[in-house]
């Protein structure tokens, strides 16, 4: 019967009783000490026999043994307080709950009381708690609740909670200590004695009596966890550094598949041209795969050229790639460099042009990373040795000013170095830095990043770019709207216009006349490059530059464009209309006489009768209408005419075109 109740997970005596009702089949057995009732398993209901069958055994009253308990190796369901237990401690409670398992069981085999069964189990395992002690665990005391009624895999917990809380606290009134969690979990991170100091005013205006800081303190790490603390006055920044950062496995990467870039600022005191000083900035491109450094340009600020030329020295020395992680720097994401990609810095829409960068590798390629995430970025790790190898390189001794004022060195702001001189220190510096060997990150095992990209280049070859796609990186780039009369392009005080933008762009919708000119930004005199927002070339035009104001040499050779733009017109126009609209009508007429079937209908009196009078006027000769003025106008209107068509002969004249 013991062994069904142990099934079951009930007591002995609510087993017996069941079977008795239930009408058990059974047998009875000799035994030592008695006798006893024998069962068999297939005369039993079905819940006993699948209780019976089943690996897992219920346990006694809701409990199983130490033995079983320990043989099983159960893990109980809230195990935090019991694994955060010393291994001494564990080792007490276990010996505790063998004096209690003995208790139940002589409570159950000989119907005693449970004080009895407890004092009895105490004295026969010389057990140093005494069976009031153990009674209060059974029972509960001082609205703790006891053991009584709980799985056994939950005794243990239990009794590890009550051993890690036997730490008591100060009384403290409850809206006080609501107060002073409020004040100490905010982002300013008072301290604890500040706080106190605060809750102390309350109190004593409200009659209340608190612990010490130091208490208070204690008590606010037992109850809040740590993860909430920080994250109360730290944010979830620092939360977020709480968990291990991702580390991401590049061995499966190529040579040149992907690149990321960022920009450095050098803490140097640095002299530009015409004396301006500042902190220089190094914008570079890094081969994640191998680790170097392909491609770097060094200007005064993170521009869009600064990026868009560094990445032009890589696609000329190594090729073009696959992928691009970036960041959204305003030099990185401007729409002219990786317009379309889905930047975050702006929304792309019908107007924004497509970038180079988009272009290049496809907007499904650009790699957006989070924002003010340093971890997301490969290249950080090669900006932090920049900032010591080169930024205190004993080259740049006195020039260097610090991250910070704090950081200053006490020779500070006794040199300043010149742009060229230091553009070749950082030079000497990347090329020290891709070739120094013993490297020991993923995939390199000792080598250089020259050593593990050479023998990468050798695996796997990247894809070159011709020498046309290769020129428009060496030029800027930036949006215009073409004037919808003419198609010219303003651009920085210039203008540039050919005939090929007339045709494609004059007279065209607002969105149609957004184009992307591309230009050399040392030399505007020169021709540039207008293409759609897709990156179809337009035209080549020229600069339309002002004239003196009282040049007779630019009005002619002005005049002479405009000649040999209508020359040119007109031989077009006559080369596709070639038959005229006398041709036309006649065709048309003939088209509408065979539609209708019948002769032209004839002239009424009345249209005769205008025709004859129109025939007959100046003695039936026709009147050359455009001989002279109409004597019929009136004599002031005759002489404005006569004016009127002097100016447009000699305008003619200029241009010309008479």
């Amino acid at each position: 019967m013991l062994d069904i109740a142990r099934a079951v997970g009930r007591s002995k005596r609510h087993t017996l009783r069941r079977s008795v009702s239930g009408r058990w089949p059974f047998r009875l057995v000799s035994c030592s000490g008695g006798r006893r009732r024998l069962y068999r398993v297939e005369d039993l209901p079905g819940d006993v026999r699948s209780a019976l069958e089943s690996p897992v055994k219920a346990p006694l009253n809701g409990h199983l043994s130490a033995a079983e308990d320990a043989a099983a190796d159960i893990n109980p369901p809230d195990s935090a307080a019991w694994d955060a237990l010393p291994a001494a401690a564990r080792d007490r409670i276990r010996k505790r709950l063998a004096v209690l398992d003995e208790a139940l069981a002589l409570a159950e085999r000989e119907t005693l009381p449970m004080a009895q069964a407890l004092a009895r189990a105490a004295e026969s395992q010389d057990s140093p708690w005494s069976a009031r002690t153990l009674l209060h665990d059974w029972h509960g005391r001082r609205g703790r609740p006891g053991l009584k009624g709980l799985p056994r895999s939950q005794w243990g917990p239990a009794l590890a909670r009550r051993s890690g809380s036997g730490r008591k606290f100060a009384k403290c009134p409850e809206e006080a200590w609501a107060l002073f969690k409020s004040d100490y979990l905010r982002p300013e991170q008072p301290p604890a004695a500040m706080c106190h100091r605060t809750l102390s005013r309350i109190a004593a205006a409200r009659g209340w009596t608190i612990p010490g800081p130091r208490a208070l303190l204690r008590r606010l790490r037992s109850e809040v966890s740590p993860r909430a603390i920080v994250y109360a006055r730290q944010g979830p920044e620092a939360l977020a550094r709480m968990r291990p950062a991702q580390q991401r496995d590049r061995t499966a990467l190529r040579v040149m598949q992907a690149l990321v870039a960022d920009g450095h600022t050098f803490d140097v005191r640095t002299e530009f041209d015409r004396g301006v000083l500042g902190r220089p900035v190094l914008v570079a491109w890094q081969d994640i795969r191998s680790g170097k450094v392909v491609g770097w340009r060094l200007d005064r600020s993170e521009t869009t050229d600064a990026y868009r030329l560094s990445l032009s020295d890589v696609l000329w020395r190594h090729g073009a790639p696959e992928d691009a992680v970036v960041d959204n720097g305003r030099g990185i994401a401007a729409k002219a460099f990786a317009g379309g990609s889905g930047a975050y810095r702006g929304r792309d829409t019908d107007a924004t042009p497509i970038g180079l960068l988009t272009q290049l590798i496809g907007p499904e390629h650009v790699h957006w990373t989070t924002p003010y995430s340093g971890q997301s970025k490969a290249i950080e790790r090669a900006f932090r040795d920049f900032a010591t190898d080169i930024a205190k390189d004993p080259r740049v001794a006195g020039a260097y000013c610090g991250k910070d004022v704090l950081s200053k060195p006490s020779n500070y702001g006794s040199r300043s170095i010149p742009i060229d001189e230091f553009r070749a220190i950082v030079a000497d510096g990347v090329a020290q830095h891709n070739s120094r060997t013993g490297r020991t990150g993923f995939g390199l095992e000792g080598r250089s990043f020259d050593q593990a990209f050479e023998e990468g280049l050798a695996e796997h070859s990247p894809r070159r770019v011709s020498e046309s796609e290769l020129a428009r990186w060496l030029l800027s780039a930036d949006m215009a709207t073409a004037r919808k009369r003419d198609g010219a392009v303003l651009l920085h005080g210039n203008r540039y216009w050919d005939a090929a933008l007339s045709d494609a762009l004059a007279g065209r919708p607002l969105q149609a006349r957004k184009v992307v000119v591309r230009y050399d930004p040392q030399r505007l005199d020169r021709p540039v490059l207008v293409e759609d927002r897709e990156g179809r070339r337009i035209a080549k035009a020229e600069v339309l530059g002002r004239t003196q104001y009282f040049s007779k040499q630019d009005a002619k050779d002005t005049a002479k464009a405009k000649a040999r733009l209508l020359k040119a017109t007109k031989a077009e126009l006559e080369l596709h209309a070639q038959l005229g609209v006398g041709a036309v009508a006649d065709a048309l007429s003939e088209a509408a006489a065979s539609e209708s079937g019948a002769d032209p209908a004839p002239a009424s009196p009345q249209v005769e009768e205008i025709l004859d009078n129109v025939l007959q006027f100046g003695g039936g000769e026709e009147e050359d209408l455009h001989s002279g003025p109409d004597p019929s106008l009136d004599p002031e209107r005759a002489a404005e005419e006569e004016m009127v068509r002097e100016a447009e002969e000699r305008l003619l004249q200029i241009a010309g075109l008479a």
